[in-house]
């Protein structure tokens, strides 16, 4: 499920980061498998694995029309993903 993000011109959906790392932050894909075949999204973090904060990224998501804000917080993992099928591995980052 989403929350919307809304501002005077612009709805976007906003999802969760499950992780974060130096290079990216990564988000579930909502869709199902024949709208979107990803599992996870990701997007370049800008170096930044540290801050909380709501990212604006253009969605890679056949599933999204539009913009999507993705909220990196305390729940994110600081840590690397690696996805492989329908599997998921957290590595710590260096």
């Amino acid at each position: 499920m989403t929350e919307q993000i809304t501002n005077d011109d612009f709805i976007f959906p906003k999802y969760h980061a499950i992780s974060v790392d130096k290079t990216h932050f990564f988000y579930l894909c909502p869709h199902p498998k024949k709208v979107c075949p990803s599992l996870v999204h990701f997007h370049g973090s800008c170096g930044d694995c540290e801050t909380n904060r709501i990212e604006n990224r253009g969605s890679h998501c056949k599933g999204e029309t539009t913009n999507v804000d993705v909220c990196i917080d305390n729940g994110t993992l600081r840590k690397c993903l690696a996805v492989r099928g329908n599997s998921l591995t957290f590595k710590k980052y260096k």
